[in-house]
């Protein structure tokens, strides 16, 4: 298989196509040389963040993006020399950078680190821990080149950053949904938030639902009352939204997510709604702060009519809240 086509095999949604490890792997795989290459430091604005990738291989292809695409042949360019020499480079581009002919338009200046010969084994305990939903740091010496993975706790955002000589590349898990509830909107929601591709769980005591959610090739779980809701850790990088007709469903799963760390609990239902939903909690003893975390009504889309715009609002609103804790770039 050529190899440019399978990197675009593997990117089969949006948050696979972020990831060049699966591309990385492939191509050592099929006997190539690669190169990793970070984005190490960046001097004014930039379309991407600091620990952005790109995988490169000895013939040229490359997975991953380090700008808008005005630098991406270049670097990939700039890589390849790097494989045929045996050697590790630190690149500028940009304000500052040797290479006049290669600008970036907001005028800003970035470092880039090419790796030219990383550790295969490296590589595969950073998927590793992405499937076991552990964050790491990848650190990487950028005078030695020498790399190793270090635990990171569990504390929000993307850490990555420069530390002396060091670059610490925080990996963390893919944001995963628990999307319980009830009615046409379900499947709508579920399908973007699978075709995005956040990890999904879905619950619902419905069976229309479940058809409904079947009929877009996804499963939801049966469930009978509302301690089914929730049957896996809800970790630091976890949401939930919930979608219910029968309001009386909401409370006890609201109360379970209100005791875990889930970063974003949306709820589904009108201001008024949310008023006697809020009342009801604080009068369960819930305190005022632990209820500042519900979002509802939930969506950035007022007064949605369709469980097309329905979906929009919430998928956009639930990123939205990932971007600002750091989850998603």
């Amino acid at each position: 298989m050529d190899p440019q086509f399978q990197a675009q095999v593997i990117q089969r949604n949006l948050v696979a196509g972020e990831d060049v490890l699966p591309s990385f792997l492939a191509w050592r795989r099929m006997g190539l040389k690669c190169a990793l290459v970070t984005l190490v430091n960046i001097e004014g604005g930039s379309p991407r963040a600091l620990g952005s990738l790109m995988a490169v291989s000895s013939e040229g292809h490359y997975a991953g993006y380090l700008s808008g695409g005005c630098l991406e042949s270049a670097v990939a360019v700039e890589a390849q020399q790097c494989i045929r020499e045996g050697k590790n480079k630190l690149v500028r581009y940009g304000n500052g950078s040797p290479y006049f002919d290669i600008r970036l338009p907001c005028g800003s200046g970035i470092d880039i680190f090419i790796d030219q010969a990383p550790d295969d084994h490296i590589a595969e305990r950073l998927m590793d821990a992405r499937r076991t939903r552990e964050a790491v740091s990848h650190v990487t010496n950028l005078d030695t080149g020498e790399s190793r993975i270090e635990w990171l706790p569990q504390a929000g955002g993307s850490t990555s950053r420069m530390d002396g000589v060091l670059f610490r590349r925080a990996v963390i898990p893919t944001l995963k949904v628990h999307l319980i509830g009830a009615g046409p909107s379900m499947a709508a929601i579920a399908h973007l938030l699978s075709s995005v591709g956040f990890v999904l769980d879905v619950a619902t005591p419905d069976r229309a639902t479940r058809s409904d959610v079947r009929n877009f090739g996804l499963m939801a779980r049966e469930i009978s009352d509302p301690n089914q809701a929730i049957t896996t850790e809800v970790d630091l990088w976890s949401a939930a939204i919930l979608v219910f007709h029968d309001h009386h469903w909401e409370i006890p799963v609201i109360q379970t997510l209100l005791r875990s760390a889930c970063f974003y609990i949306g709820v589904l239902g009108s201001n008024a709604v949310a008023e006697k939903r809020i009342s009801e909690l604080h009068d369960l003893g819930i305190s005022p702060e632990s209820l500042t975390r519900i979002r509802a009504p939930i969506g950035l889309i007022p007064a949605t009519k369709s469980r097309l715009s329905l979906a929009v609002s919430v998928v956009s609103e639930l990123v939205s809240e990932a971007k600002l804790h750091g989850f998603v770039m």
